[in-house]
């Protein structure tokens, strides 16, 4: 790993021990984190810059009365707005006064949780019957909000803090995890949100009618109030209050207004801008519930992410006046949906085509993972962009050596211009 990152991965993959893969993985996301490559204006540059602004020798006095700011959604002072990047801030900043560890932490916290997820979804001894719609959507699976969304720091780490909690609670029913689930608004406040489906299965649990009545709904029909929502979140606190005149938009866009906005994009981009990824989860979301999969097949674990999956889209699509918690929720959606999905397709659930819907269903998933095949696209480029070359060979070099990092994508493009 210190000489290079990728063929210890490479190398380390070959092990036949899970434990060791997944200690692996995460050592290389920690590395990945460490040398990665921000432009200037990125999130990850702009709280890295609080880092070394902020909380470099800050009091023990000043982070108490910031942190208790931020529980009581007050502004005072604050560089951070969310409890788990003020406190890790501190920590490498004013504790250990080692801001240049600040992507070390946020990395190694993120891959433990994301890898985490992974490894509680994959089964090495799948029972599919389609290999390639399972190997697809898992590619999709651990592509949509993968190792790039370490710049943001605090959106995506809170996404897969709550999707580990959720799929290790119902796969446990250890008590442990069901707390954890409430740890997510603590990396982004818009979690006490986005958080609400996955809470109210984990209370009410899973009421499969009710459930695919909201989503279906959800669709036609503005199931929450835009005015009445706005006013409410407005009047909560400051900082919501803040987030909706920021995020707020007087009406949804169409499909004919999303394409204008994507002229002159690369045609991934535009493809993902119009929002292809969005529908498609629709899509399975209604095949699975159609299909008699929801009420039928699924097991207790499939049924709970499913629900918290169905829930969070209503969700997204009811909250459209507010474009970035709409945007965020779709993302979270987007995991729990191919989450159950990727669960029964390697139980071997799906539908045969000697079954009588058999064959629409193979071809309506098929015809998805196309459509997400854009997504795979996207999500590599943007880690060229982000990924160092240093992730090739000797990563230490960069540690030292800060002002010589450079990404992938532009070292590729300085070797094509000679």
């Amino acid at each position: 790993m210190l000489i290079s990152p990728i063929l210890g991965l490479y190398f380390g993959m070959k092990s036949s021990s899970r434990k060791v893969k997944k200690a692996l993985l995460i050592i290389f996301i920690t590395i990945y984190g460490t040398v990665i490559f921000l432009p200037q204006g990125v999130d990850g540059i702009v709280h890295e810059n609080n880092v070394y602004g902020h909380y470099v020798e800050m009091s023990f006095e000043k982070f108490i009365y910031e942190l208790t700011g931020i529980l009581i959604f007050e502004r005072r002072g604050a560089a951070q707005e969310d409890v788990y990047i003020h406190v890790l801030s501190y920590f490498v900043g004013g504790v250990l006064g080692m801001p240049q560890l600040f992507f070390t932490f946020v990395s190694f916290i993120y891959a433990y949780f994301f890898v985490g997820s992974i490894f509680r979804i994959i089964d090495l001894n799948p029972s599919f019957k389609y290999k390639y719609v399972f190997y697809g959507f898992l590619i999709v699976f651990v592509l949509w909000k993968g190792i790039e969304g370490i710049n943001t720091v605090r959106t995506w780490t809170g996404l897969w803090v709550l999707f580990y909690a959720c799929i290790s609670y119902y796969q446990t029913k250890k008590v442990k995890y069901a707390v954890l689930m409430f740890a997510a608004p603590l990396c982004h406040f818009g979690y006490f949100v986005m958080a609400l489906p996955a809470w109210g299965v984990l209370v009410i649990g899973v009421r499969k009618y009710m459930y695919s009545v909201i989503f279906l709904l959800s669709f036609f029909l503005n199931l929450i109030n835009p005015d009445s929502a706005k006013s409410e979140l407005s009047e909560t606190n400051e900082i919501a209050a803040g987030s909706v005149k920021s995020y707020s938009v007087e009406e949804q866009a169409s499909i004919d207004d999303k394409i204008e906005v994507t002229q002159g994009l690369s045609w991934y981009r535009q493809v993902f801008k119009i929002g292809i990824q969005n529908y498609v989860i629709a899509v399975i979301g209604v095949m699975l519930i159609l299909g008699g999969y929801y009420f039928n097949k699924m097991n207790d674990v499939e049924a709970n992410i499913f629900s918290i999956g169905i829930l969070t889209k209503a969700l997204s699509s009811s909250t459209w006046f507010l474009f970035a918690l709409s945007n965020r929720s779709a993302v979270v959606a987007g995991i729990f949906v191919m989450a159950a999905f990727i669960l029964l397709a390697q139980r071997g659930t799906l539908k045969t085509k000697e079954d009588k819907w058999g064959k629409v269903e193979n071809f309506v998933f098929h015809l998805a993972f196309l459509a997400l095949v854009p997504i795979i696209f996207l999500k590599i480029a943007e880690l060229t962009e982000l990924a160092s070359i240093f992730l090739f060979v000797t990563p230490f070099v960069e540690w030292v050596m800060t002002d010589v990092n450079i990404s992938i994508k532009d070292a590729v493009k300085f070797i094509v211009r000679g």
